[in-house]
């Protein structure tokens, strides 16, 4: 709404001012930025622009690539650091997984750019794109399942599994109605500022 009177001053600007006299009330406590915030906050946003920008009908043509790469692709690497670093580093099994549930993710964004510059085909780029959105969330949903085994005290790969099922259900669920929500929001406006 400030943006709008004001359009000499460009909109991160604004941003960044307000940040700034927020930062400065005398009193305010802000929340500490930690892992919560950001894995609540900040990565469903990010997420959520990235498949606002997906080509569904592409992704549609190659799921069966993408959906290999996002679970079969996530847990062969989560299983092969977790071996090379047991073996190689000597750490604890549920620690060696843990970090292969860490380095699982992907981020092909220069990999994508590059296609985008050499003019490859579109279907790459769907599955890489797809692949990176969907990967996020199965690596998220690793990492989380073995670090609540572990923090049990009692670490075991039944108890992994059993808490993936659940963390990958309540996080579709959550995440059909969050999507839902935000998409029925992004109707209501018209500036890409704002959305």
């Amino acid at each position: 709404l400030v943006s709008r009177p004001t359009a000499a001053v460009p909109y991160p600007v604004l941003l960044a001012i307000g940040g700034i006299l927020i930062g400065l009330i005398p009193g305010l406590r802000l929340p500490p930025i930690g892992p919560e915030l950001i894995l609540l906050a900040f990565v469903p946003g990010l997420v959520f622009e990235a498949s606002l920008n997906l080509d569904l009908e592409e992704l549609w043509r190659r799921a069966v690539p993408v959906g290999l790469l996002a679970t079969v692709g996530v847990f062969v690497t989560v299983l092969l650091v977790g071996l090379l670093t047991h073996f190689a580093l000597g750490l604890e099994w549920a620690s060696a997984f843990l970090l292969g549930s860490i380095v699982a993710a992907t981020d092909p964004i220069a990999v994508v750019t590059l296609l985008r510059q050499v003019g490859a085909p579109r279907g790459v780029e769907a599955i890489l794109d797809g692949e990176s959105l969907f990967n996020d969330g199965t690596g998220v949903a690793v990492f989380a399942a073995v670090l609540g085994t572990i923090l049990t005290g009692h670490p075991s790969a039944g108890d992994a599994v059993v808490r993936f099922v659940f963390v990958t259900g309540i996080g579709a669920v959550l995440g059909a109605a969050a999507g839902a929500v935000a998409v029925a929001l992004l109707r209501l406006v018209n500036e890409a500022e704002l959305e």
